[in-house]
């Protein structure tokens, strides 16, 4: 539910994602993205309104993009 009230945007770039969020949620966000437990994610740094999650590979960082965009009908 925390996902789905507070992400606006996802992109990736490389192995990294952006997330984007409603502002001061981005921690809140960022601690139920490590607790879903992302194929290969290496961990997820918050901001105020953004998140960088490092993934393993390309590949890895855009399935899940792909996948939370699906999820949360981004």
């Amino acid at each position: 539910r925390v996902l789905q009230d507070s992400i606006l945007n996802v992109d990736s770039a490389q192995n990294i994602l952006v997330i984007k969020t409603q502002s001061g949620m981005a921690m809140a966000a960022a601690a139920a993205i490590d607790n879903i437990s992302y194929a290969n994610i290496m961990g997820c740094i918050a901001g105020d309104d953004t998140i960088i999650a490092v993934f393993k590979t390309s590949e890895d960082a855009h399935n899940s993009c792909m996948n939370l965009r699906h999820d949360l009908r981004l």
